[in-house]
C-alpha cells in the first residue's frame, strides 16, 4: 500500500520549503505527546563553544528517541520517506533520532540554521534538511519564520513543515536562518527528524553545477 499524494503546500522554490497539511492524525499527535510529557529534559544550545542547559536563546525541552522506542516512530519514518522520497531509516546515520519538544509559555529559539559545517560531519554525511511535525494548536505566539524568505509559519496541529539547509554541493543557504518565536499563550509541541546527506544520492542526485536539489515528486 502506497499512500499518496499528501496534501503538500509550496511554501517556497527557491530555495525549496514546504508544509504537508493533516499529515498527522489527532490521535498520533496525542500519543506523541503523551510520549514526552513528563520524560522531557531542558534542551542543551552550544553558547561560545560551550553548551549550556539554561539560556535565552532557546527556552524548551526534549527528548530523543529512536523510532522503535515508541509506538508511532516507525509508521513516521516510513510516511516522512513515501512523502519526500528521502532516505531516513534504512541505516542508523540516515538521519538523526526523533526529537519531542516542548515549548512552554515563553518558550522559543532565537534565529538559527541547522546545519553541521563541513569540518563537523557525524557519521551519515552532513545534516541537509528538515522534518519539523506540528503536533499542538498554540493560542498565541511560536510561529516558524525564516526573516530571509519572509515566511511565518502558524503552528496546525498535524501538518509537518520541511525545508532544505544546504544545496547540492553541500553548502548552507544563509536565507535559511530561521527562529521559533515566543509562545504567548498556549504550549508547542513539536516533532523533529533531520536528515542526512549520504543516504540521499539515490533520490537526490548531485550535480555538476551548485545549486538546489531538485523537489521531490508528490506522488
Amino acid at each position: 500500500l502506497r499512500l499518496g499524494p499528501f496534501k503538500l503546500e509550496h511554501l517556497s522554490a527557491d530555495p525549496p520549503v514546504g508544509i504537508f497539511r493533516d499529515f498527522f492524525s489527532e490521535e498520533e499527535c496525542r500519543a506523541i505527546v503523551s510520549r514526552g510529557r513528563g520524560n522531557i529534559k531542558s534542551t542543551p544550545f552550544q553558547v561560545g563553544g560551550r553548551t549550556e542547559y539554561y539560556t535565552s536563546q532557546r527556552i524548551s525541552k526534549r527528548i530523543h528517541l529512536r523510532s522503535d522506542e515508541f509506538k508511532n516512530g516507525m509508521s513516521s519514518s516510513r510516511r516522512i520517506r513515501l512523502a519526500t522520497q528521502w532516505t531516513v531509516d534504512r541505516e542508523p546515520g540516515d538521519s538523526d533520532e526523533y526529537n519531542i519538544i516542548n515549548y512552554g509559555l515563553g518558550g522559543q529559539i532565537e534565529v538559527h540554521v541547522d546545519y553541521w559545517n563541513k569540518n563537523n560531519k557525524r557519521q551519515g554525511g552532513a545534516r541537509i534538511a528538515t522534518f519539523l511535525g506540528y503536533l499542538t494548536e498554540v493560542e498565541s505566539g511560536g510561529r516558524t519564520v525564516f526573516p530571509g524568505l519572509e515566511i511565518s509559519v502558524v503552528p496546525e496541529k498535524g501538518s509537518a513543515l520541511f525545508w532544505y539547509t544546504l544545496n547540492n554541493f553541500e553548502d548552507y543557504d544563509s536565507r535559511m536562518f530561521h527562529m521559533g518565536c515566543p509562545v504567548l499563550t498556549g504550549n508547542k509541541w513539536v516533532f523533529t527528524k533531520w536528515v542526512y546527506s549520504d543516504a540521499q544520492m539515490w533520490s537526490h542526485k548531485c550535480s555538476r553545477h551548485p545549486g538546489n536539489f531538485a523537489p521531490f515528486r508528490n506522488q
